[in-house]
């Protein structure tokens, strides 16, 4: 994993279009999980279908650092994030299913709505989370193969014997990203991200997702004080989509907590509006 980078702490002038732009570190409060210290960890359900959450949470102040002018630095293969520029030919967002060689795209998320105040407990709201999470467990990556066996099989014709196994058996490596791109320029509710290496397995507690027709899973994450909260990109524009690592079959380490902020000094701009579009990659 890579060692922070020392500009991060440095406001450095950089040019954002024909906008000189200064990297602006933010002081806010992310959302946690809370355990339970009288008891075992009771089961984590979200309704995902319908936008309902069940989660106990507490605040927590941290400092998320802008990495304008140096998210070149940071790729998948090093960070577990990357930012890439890239145009968008959908404007309507609305097929669910995309399928190439080496990437299968299962589902999109849009977030259009305003949060709803002091959300977590049970909450219908489709706008920015503003907890602290992974979209992806390594039983919901499972679960995530095995309800696309059909598909997936199609993909992987030669690799198939039949009776056809469960698809982790089939494939000696396989991701699932999560890829987040804003449908305007983003003010309001940021996108933060942690280093993963920072985030203990101790700290994440398994979410179960129900759909209305198959489940998976997910986690919440809780506080510790070793966790860096070191990336956002200001400003973040149509063309600058954010790529996450949910899930590494070859690295259990390899998962990106995340979650949306608050900055106080644009508190009363317009919602942000993206679009997440979550894949399985092969190989």
């Amino acid at each position: 994993m890579h060692e922070q980078d020392p500009h991060l702490t440095i406001p450095i002038a950089v040019t954002l279009g024909s906008i000189e732009h200064t990297p602006r570190d933010v002081k806010t409060d992310l959302n946690f999980f809370i355990l339970n210290p009288d008891g075992p960890l009771p089961e984590s359900i979200i309704m995902a279908k319908i936008g309902e959450c069940h989660r106990k949470l507490a605040s927590f102040a941290v400092a998320v650092h802008d990495v304008r002018g140096h998210e070149n630095e940071y790729s998948l293969a090093t960070s577990d994030f990357q930012y890439v520029k890239h145009g968008s030919k959908e404007k309507e967002f609305i097929a669910e299913d995309r399928i190439t060689d080496h990437i299968f795209i299962y589902q999109h998320v849009l977030r259009r709505t305003a949060v709803v105040p002091n959300a977590g407990h049970s909450v219908k709201n489709s706008g920015p989370i503003r907890s602290v999470h992974i979209d992806a467990s390594p039983h919901g990556a499972l679960c995530v193969m095995n309800h696309h066996i059909p598909v997936l099989l199609d993909l992987l014709p030669s690799a198939c014997p039949s009776p056809s196994p469960a698809p982790s058996a089939l494939i000696s490596r396989y991701r699932i990203l999560s890829i987040w791109r804003p449908l305007h320029p983003v003010l309001k509710d940021p996108f933060g991200v942690a280093d993963p290496r920072s985030v203990r397995d101790q700290d994440l507690v398994p979410l179960k997702q129900i759909w209305d027709d198959w489940y998976s899973g997910a986690y919440s994450v809780v506080h510790n004080e070793g966790q860096k909260w070191i990336y956002y990109l200001d400003r973040q524009g149509t063309g600058e989509v954010l790529m996450l690592m949910c899930f590494d079959s070859e690295d259990s380490a390899s998962r990106v907590p995340h979650s949306s902020f608050v900055e106080a000094e644009r508190k009363r701009e317009a919602t942000r509006e993206s679009i997440e579009v979550r894949a399985v990659v092969f190989g």
